[in-house]
């Protein structure tokens, strides 16, 4: 059986639930067959390098603007001639793609793909079947696309989006958002402390972004964090550049590590006495699965402002906005024992752990009932 992923390279969350994705579709059927592509392969080079430079420079320096684009294409959505361009973008390509490869099934982890997807299944020019992973826990217009013949979501709520939208109920599945199984599998915190080696001194991790900080946030990140008590060490995984100038231009070198990106993410962040992250919703289900003490740093205005808002809302975790109040977000974490329970406890109410495992029972149920 071929199975195709299709995901697109915006940031690392969907790649990274594409593969756990592929580990969990192989772990259940080893006769599977399971590539990952990147949509964005199948774009003219030019389109590809301007959406992705877009997309970062946005992200990155002008926040208000990225959310005002995605609330901007969200309204566009109600409209016919909009949805039918955005389908355009690179439906040639990727139908002659799957011509070539011939998947039994194809599963889409982002929205690009999606457009496409349905408008093949919608006007008979792909019959297989088609499974959407919503790797978000915002219902953008983006994800809501007809033809597709499984959707798996990640909450109630996200159910009850589609279902207002006109999707049969038949369709809908409450998944979660599949993660690495190494985050359902992971060590205690205690194990996971002495397999890194650490002391007993109080470690903050911090996940560094694909599209890094401006110098003057990452100047003010670095004297914030120099304010937290002396005993605590911070580790920054994936750095940019702006934050590794404004380490070496600081005192505090000697509690904060810059460190490049972990294989084994999911062992530091166990280890981690408080985990600080943007709201991405594939780094957000991560962490509730392993239930560390979380603080959201900085969330998006579009998605992520509305992913960081449902975590929070839940107690699972709290959010900063400034340098200033990640440092006492931090301190209040490590100081407050009952906050900490708290916030665990949330988390084991929002984690979905077995969430891959749940998409590929879908996807396999769905290609064996097809080919019966």
């Amino acid at each position: 059986m071929r199975i195709l992923i299709a995901s697109a390279g915006f940031g690392f969350g969907h790649h990274r639930a594409a593969r756990a994705l592929k580990i969990a579709l192989e772990a259940q059927d080893p006769d599977v067959s399971v590539v990952i592509h990147d949509f964005l392969d199948v774009l003219p080079p030019r389109l590809t390098q301007a959406l992705l430079g877009v997309h970062g420079r946005l992200a990155r320096d002008f926040p208000a603007g990225y959310g005002a684009m995605y609330d901007f294409t969200g309204w566009l959505s109600r409209y016919g001639w909009w949805r039918r361009m955005e389908e355009r973008s690179g439906l040639e390509a990727f139908r002659a793609l799957l011509l070539e490869t011939r998947p039994e099934v194809v599963v889409a982890v982002h929205p690009m793909p999606l457009m496409v997807l349905g408008a093949l299944k919608r006007t008979g020019r792909w019959h297989n079947p088609v499974v959407e992973v919503m790797t978000d826990f915002v219902v953008h217009p983006s994800w809501v696309h007809y033809g597709i013949d499984r959707y798996c979501l990640p909450t109630e709520a996200a159910r009850d989006a589609f279902r207002r939208r006109g999707v049969a109920d038949r369709r809908l599945k409450v998944t979660g958002i599949p993660i690495d199984p190494a985050f359902a599998n992971a060590a205690a915190p205690e194990e996971a402390r002495q397999l890194l080696d650490w002391d007993a001194r109080p470690r903050v991790l911090i996940m560094g972004t694909s599209q890094g900080f401006r110098k003057g946030m990452a100047a003010a990140l670095m004297n914030h964090l120099g304010d937290l008590p002396k005993e605590v060490l911070t580790l920054i995984i994936n750095a940019d550049q702006a934050l590794q100038r404004a380490s070496q231009r600081l005192s505090i070198r000697n509690r904060v590590t810059l460190l490049p990106f972990q294989e084994q993410v999911a062992l530091w962040m166990q280890a981690a006495d408080v985990v600080v992250s943007k709201a991405g919703a594939l780094t957000l289900s991560e962490v509730l699965a392993l239930g560390r003490p979380l603080v959201i740093f900085r969330a998006l205005p579009g998605q992520e402002r509305g992913n960081a808002r449902l975590v929070e809302r839940e107690g699972a975790a709290l959010a900063a906005d400034t340098p200033m109040e990640l440092r006492q977000a931090i301190d209040q974490i490590l100081r407050d024992r009952a906050l900490r329970q708290r916030m665990r406890t949330a988390q084991r109410r929002l984690a979905r752990i077995e969430a891959a495992h749940a998409v590929a029972t879908v996807t396999l149920t769905l290609s064996r009932r097809e080919r019966r």
